[in-house]
């Protein structure tokens, strides 16, 4: 076993469909933490990813910190029965672009940095429901690119937009850590997992976060909010997650005037669509 990918859930039926489809062939094996799903999300494991191992959370809710604590303790079970392969975690909205055969098992405290980038839906796609049956990333491909290296104009411009409108605390979307052996604190501080450094040119992540923008979408978007504790909105975490229907769409209208645009050749760079 090489390629390893962890993600954590709850009630992802919507979403969940396409992102097993596109990873399943992509990793060796994953591992899906479920926090009590009602919905027929482990069903849908099950089915389309029968050889994966669905564990249930000991935690009660979305603790930022808790999350990364037990994200990282299977982590260590790996390490511990697998020397030298390489594992990522992502969320549900994250879509791992890239061949993958070239990550063969190595030495252990090797890492990559995999950025990401926002997807979001121009208004004409916008409430249109895609086809469960064709890829995500094949029908939805509108998004904004980040450039992270050295913080060059385009990521500044983005920052810059953000801090003017006022919008508050809106994702930008750091980068992923794709690693081997245990997980580097150093390179990957605080809650969330996630990173920075100079990006790998040989993968990237699309973050589904504004796309489709459907009502099952903006219902997925809304029931996270009740499994994130007050005690962590007290430290400022979480924070990013928390809003009404009305602030989700401000925020996604932000990023469709900045000006998504059809990523379909950056896409197919990495992936065959």
């Amino acid at each position: 076993m090489n390629k390893v990918v962890i993600s954590h859930i709850k009630n992802e039926e919507y979403l969940l469909p396409w992102w097993l489809k596109h990873h399943v062939n992509k990793f060796d094996s994953g591992v899906i933490i479920d926090y009590g799903s009602t919905d027929n999300s482990v069903d849908i494991i099950r089915e389309l990813a029968p050889h994966w191992q669905v564990i249930r959370s000991v935690n009660n809710n979305f603790s930022a910190q808790a999350c990364d604590f037990e994200v990282f303790s299977v982590q260590e079970i790996i390490n511990r029965q697998f020397k030298g392969v390489w594992q990522i975690a992502l969320n549900v909205t994250e879509f791992f672009i890239g061949d993958t055969s070239k990550l063969k098992a190595t030495y252990e405290g090797c890492f990559m940095f995999v950025a990401e980038d926002i997807m979001v839906d121009p208004p004409e796609l916008q409430n249109v429901e895609p086809n469960k049956d064709e890829p995500l990333i094949k029908q939805r491909t509108f998004g904004i690119q980040q450039e992270w290296a050295n913080e060059p104009a385009d990521y500044s411009r983005l920052h810059q937009e953000i801090f003017k409108s006022g919008i508050g605390n809106i994702s930008c979307r750091y980068m992923r850590l794709l690693h081997t052996g245990a997980h580097n604190y150093l390179v990957n501080p605080g809650p969330g997992r996630h990173a920075w450094g100079t990006p790998t040119p040989e993968f990237r992540i699309l973050w589904y976060g504004y796309s489709p923008l459907t009502q099952s979408l903006i219902d997925r978007r809304m029931a996270i909010q009740k499994s994130i504790p007050i005690t962590d909105l007290q430290r400022g975490m979480g924070s990013s997650h928390v809003f009404d229907q009305t602030e989700l769409m401000r925020r996604a209208k932000f990023f469709q005037d900045y000006g998504p645009t059809d990523l379909t050749d950056l896409i197919s760079k990495y992936e065959s669509i």
